[in-house]
C-alpha cells in the first residue's frame, strides 16, 4: 500500500512539474524571431522559476541523510572536478556543432548588475533542471520499477523537449548533452558536478552573447 501511494505521488508530482515547465513554451516566440534578453526579462524569468525550484528542493531534501544522498546530494569532492571539466568541454564542442540560429537571441545585459542577473538565472535554471530531469525522474522511475532503457531515454527526451523552442539545434544539443548527464547520474548518482557544469555553461553562453 505504501509503495502504491509513493508511486502515485511520483506520477502526480511529475505531471504537475512537467506541465509547469512545458506549458510556458507555447507562449514563447518562435525561433525565427529575435528573443530579447535584458535585465527586465531575465528578472521576470528568475521570479517565475523560483516556485518550481522551491518545490523541487523541498521534495528532494526531505527525509533522511540516506534519502538525500540517494537523490544525488552527495558532498562535493575533488573527484568531481575532472567531470565538471569534461562536461564543460563536451558542451562547448556541442555548441559549435549545433549553434544557435543567427539573430535568434539579442542579449542586452551589461555591467555588474547584468552579470549578477545572468549568474542567478544560470544557477536557478541549472539547479531546477538537474533536480527534475536527473534526480527526481531517474530515482522515481527506478523506484517505480521502470525498465532501464526507459529510465535513461525518457528524462533525455523530456529535457530535449524543454529546448525545442530553440529549434532543432537546441533540441539536438539538449538531447546529446542530456544523454551524457543522465548516464553520469545513473552510474555515479552525484548531483553537484552536473549542477555546476550546467550553471557555468549557461552563464558563459549568456555572457558571451551579451558581448557579441
Amino acid at each position: 500500500m505504501k509503495g502504491m501511494i509513493e508511486r502515485n505521488s511520483f506520477y502526480i508530482i511529475t505531471l504537475l512539474i512537467t506541465a509547469a515547465l512545458l506549458i510556458p513554451l507555447f507562449f514563447r516566440q518562435p525561433v525565427e524571431n529575435t528573443i530579447s534578453l535584458d535585465n527586465r526579462t531575465v528578472s521576470i524569468s528568475i521570479v517565475k522559476s523560483l516556485p518550481i525550484l522551491l518545490i523541487l528542493l523541498f521534495i528532494s531534501l526531505h527525509g533522511t541523510t540516506e534519502n538525500r544522498e540517494h537523490r544525488g546530494w552527495k558532498r562535493p569532492a575533488a573527484v568531481d572536478i575532472p567531470f565538471i571539466i569534461l562536461f564543460l568541454t563536451f558542451t562547448t564542442i556541442l555548441s559549435f556543432i549545433f549553434p544557435a540560429a543567427d539573430g535568434s537571441y539579442s542579449v542586452s545585459i551589461h555591467g555588474v548588475k547584468g552579470i549578477l542577473l545572468i549568474c542567478i538565472f544560470a544557477l536557478v535554471t541549472a539547479l531546477s533542471e538537474e533536480l527534475f530531469f536527473r534526480s527526481w525522474l531517474i530515482n522515481g522511475m527506478k523506484s517505480a520499477g521502470w525498465p532501464g532503457w526507459l529510465v535513461f531515454s525518457l528524462p533525455v527526451l523530456f529535457f530535449a523537449s524543454l529546448h525545442i523552442w530553440q529549434g532543432w539545434n537546441g533540441f539536438l544539443f539538449a538531447a546529446i548533452s542530456g544523454s551524457l548527464y543522465t548516464l553520469y547520474f545513473m552510474r555515479r548518482g552525484r548531483l553537484f558536478p552536473l549542477f555546476f557544469s550546467h550553471a557555468i555553461h549557461n552563464a558563459l553562453a549568456l555572457i558571451l552573447m551579451s558581448v557579441r
